[in-house]
């Protein structure tokens, strides 16, 4: 079951987390007048601040140490999530260490694909019907990748695929 245009427009327009959404973090050097951003608070800003909803997704985060404190001096560090490489663009917006975050990879909302799903089913089968399609609750977009979903309407389980069609993360549905 290939979804409408309409469908797939709709569904496109999921939230996705992508860069340039910046985030503006201030990262306190260790002691007045350090001339390096302090890297263990680097690291816990990026953590905490990237993806908030989402404590934990980043994994194995780093970044070249050390970072000399200065405007417009920047770093790319490096992270996983679900075992896929993600880059985030560091760069000082002041000599104070105040920096923006900028997650270079477009990240796919399973969570909202799933509600999304869950609403179009209910509309389509006039049956409130959950589904579920595995975690993590975000992944890196993939052009090709398909994730599997369970939708459940109390009565019977229906498996539906979501393929992403290109790397803004839209997606058509079908029918296993």
């Amino acid at each position: 079951m290939a979804g409408s245009r309409r469908d797939r427009r709709l569904l496109a327009a999921l939230r996705r987390v992508r860069g340039p959404v910046a985030v503006l973090m201030v990262l306190f050097a260790t002691s007045c007048g350090a001339t390096e951003i302090d890297d263990v608070l680097l690291l816990e800003a990026i953590e905490a601040e990237v993806l908030p909803e989402y404590p934990g997704l980043l994994e194995d985060l780093s970044c070249p140490t050390p970072i000399e404190v200065g405007v417009g001096i920047g770093a790319t560090c490096t992270a996983a999530i679900d075992g896929e490489a993600v880059e985030i663009e560091v760069m000082q917006t002041n000599d104070e260490g105040a920096v923006t975050a900028d997650l270079q990879e477009t990240l796919f909302d399973v969570v909202a694909a799933a509600d999304k799903l869950a609403e179009r089913f209910e509309f389509e089968l006039g049956v409130a019907t959950a589904v579920d399609c595995g975690e993590p609750p975000l992944r890196v977009v993939k052009v090709g990748m398909t994730l599997r979903c369970v939708a459940d309407d109390g009565d019977r389980n229906r498996q539906v695929e979501l393929t992403i069609v290109n790397e803004s993360g839209a997606y058509e549905l079908s029918l296993p």
